[in-house]
């Protein structure tokens, strides 16, 4: 449940003093404003109570709290954890053999007998204009040596004539999911194409 959801659910409960400021009839505003304080209303004499102006307003500015805290922890959430693939595991960007694009997130690759589900953080169509399936290895991959994609920071799709599209994750995935997915393709391309690694 994320964190809109849990200030909605909380502010609309039931019984929420926040609420029943808000939607309380007259005659009730002397026992909310005695629960605000801790103390209990008396079943004999109900004691006048502060103004209705000032209730409605402490009422706001309780909710308003409440949604300033609930986006501080929306703003300060960690970024989903990557899922790194091992290094003998991971694609080879200068041995594609075939792909297929499925949408403009998902790039499926083959790699011998190998297939990966590669995936874009935004929208990137036209990955393959002009000819092939290029892509741009994190700098932490060339220093180590060979053109490798795992998953990981700094790895993109460079398309020409548009901006690269920065690759949130690689998986591996079967022969049989490769072949089924394939058949919903866009487009698909071959290792006679100019596929490979750039600078």
């Amino acid at each position: 449940m994320g964190s809109f959801e849990r200030v909605l659910r909380l502010v609309t409960k039931p019984g929420n003093i926040a609420t029943s400021l808000l939607t309380s009839p007259e005659h009730h505003w002397a026992e909310l404003w005695q629960r605000l304080a801790g103390r209990r209303q008396s079943r004999r004499a109900p004691s006048v109570g502060p103004p209705r102006c000032l209730l409605k307003t402490t009422a706001y500015m309780m909710l308003a709290c409440l949604c300033v805290a609930s986006g501080a922890e929306a703003r300060h959430a960690p970024p989903p954890a990557r899922h790194e693939l091992h290094y003998n595991d991971c694609l080879q960007a200068d041995r594609v053999n075939a792909w297929a694009v499925i949408d403009e997130h998902t790039v499926l690759v083959r790699n011998g007998p190998r297939h990966f589900a590669v995936n874009t953080g935004v929208a990137c169509p036209r990955v393959d204009i002009g000819g092939g399936l290029r892509f741009r290895v994190s700098n932490s991959a060339k220093a180590i040596g060979g053109n490798r994609l795992c998953g990981g920071i700094g790895e993109q799709i460079v398309r020409r004539n548009d901006p690269p599209c920065q690759i949130t994750s690689i998986r591996t995935i079967d022969k049989a999911t490769y072949e089924a997915l394939q058949k919903t393709a866009k487009r698909r391309g071959s290792v006679a194409e100019p596929n490979g690694a750039v600078p």
